[in-house]
């Protein structure tokens, strides 16, 4: 999360909110203070993270803050595998984004793009942009980008099963198929000639399957489970 200092304390003024059991990444840092801001990352419980919700304030690595009203209608929306959708939020296995919106923007100071953020023992960056996109999504900052403000965006994921690497021969398909429950899934593929495969899957891993299609050079494939969808791609091009 990204806090800003005001004349009551500090103030929440970004937040990204993993909700991710499958990875567990491990924080080479806890919290970076350049006075102004702050940076602070944390794993916490869901019942602490509905409390902050609630009470619009919290406690973390020793920072009380407060969270500004949120607006009572929040979308939201699934992204696929290989999504390029959303690049600031992407996994590699698919997720639902949940933005949170602040009823009242808090634009505080402008903050330059042309003046450098330095601590004192903290890492430097070349102007506040660059550290809120590496400390916050672990990005680098393409040119030209604006700044997320004033939202919590909350991404979960779903790595219960999605198509990894796809590889298209002239007559035959090479998928590969991961996540914490794949077995059960069921792998649909299909093209302009109509649906070429349609199998259940047992287990994880790569699975090969001759395809007699006049254009397999446009192929989609639907990874499912009962009546819900877990992944979609469209691939082709004769070629990895």
């Amino acid at each position: 999360m990204l806090l800003a200092r005001t004349e009551t304390g500090w103030l929440l003024e970004n937040m990204l909110a993993d909700v991710d059991p499958f990875e567990r990444r491990a924080a080479s840092w806890e919290h970076y203070d350049y006075g102004e801001v702050a940076f602070v990352r944390a794993v916490i419980t869901g019942k602490k993270f509905i409390a902050w919700l609630s009470k619009l304030k919290g406690k973390v690595q020793g920072y009380e803050f407060r969270i500004p009203k949120p607006q009572s209608r929040v979308n939201s929306e699934r992204y696929t595998s290989r999504s390029r959708l959303r690049q600031l939020y992407l996994l590699p296995y698919p997720f639902t984004l949940f933005p949170v919106d602040f009823e009242n923007r808090y634009d505080g100071e402008r903050r330059s793009d042309f003046t450098p953020l330095v601590k004192d023992g903290l890492p430097s960056f070349p102007n506040f942009g660059t550290a809120l996109y590496r400390l916050l999504y672990d990005l680098d900052r393409p040119r030209g980008t604006d700044i997320p403000r004033n939202q919590i965006m909350i991404r979960m994921s779903h790595a219960e099963a999605w198509s990894e690497d796809v590889t298209v021969e002239r007559e035959a398909v090479m998928v590969g198929i991961t996540g914490t429950q794949v077995e059960g899934a069921r792998l649909t593929i299909g093209g302009p000639s109509g649906v070429l495969v349609n199998e259940e899957m047992n287990q994880p891993g790569f699975h090969k399957y001759e395809i007699r299609s006049p254009d397999s050079a446009n192929l989609w494939l639907v990874l499912s489970r009962g009546d819900r969808w877990l992944d979609s791609r469209e691939v082709g091009g004769n070629s990895r």
